[in-house]
């Protein structure tokens, strides 16, 4: 009777261990999923980071990328330059 006894509660903990190691697995598994799309998402913003700070750069120290630049934003122009605008029909 006792060893019956014993036997269930020794069946008893290792579904219990078996449950929560299935827990624990499913959680890593999201864990892993969520560091692997941080990772992702740094080297994004990384690389953006780069781009801007080349942008940067070619504002500081090119001064025709500056004055394109300018031209574009506010629509000026190089003498002789002609500027055409054109209107869409949505």
């Amino acid at each position: 009777m006792k060893t019956e006894k014993d036997f269930f509660l020794l069946v008893e903990f290792f579904l219990v261990f078996l449950f929560f190691t299935f827990i624990l697995l499913i959680e890593t598994k999201k864990m892993i999923n969520y560091k692997i799309n941080l990772t992702e998402k740094i080297n994004e913003l990384k690389n953006e980071i780069n781009d801007l700070n080349n942008e940067i750069f070619q504002l500081k120290h090119n001064k025709s990328y500056l004055e394109k630049i300018a031209r574009e934003a506010l629509l000026m122009k190089k003498e002789g330059e002609v500027i055409y605008t054109l209107e869409r029909d949505i």
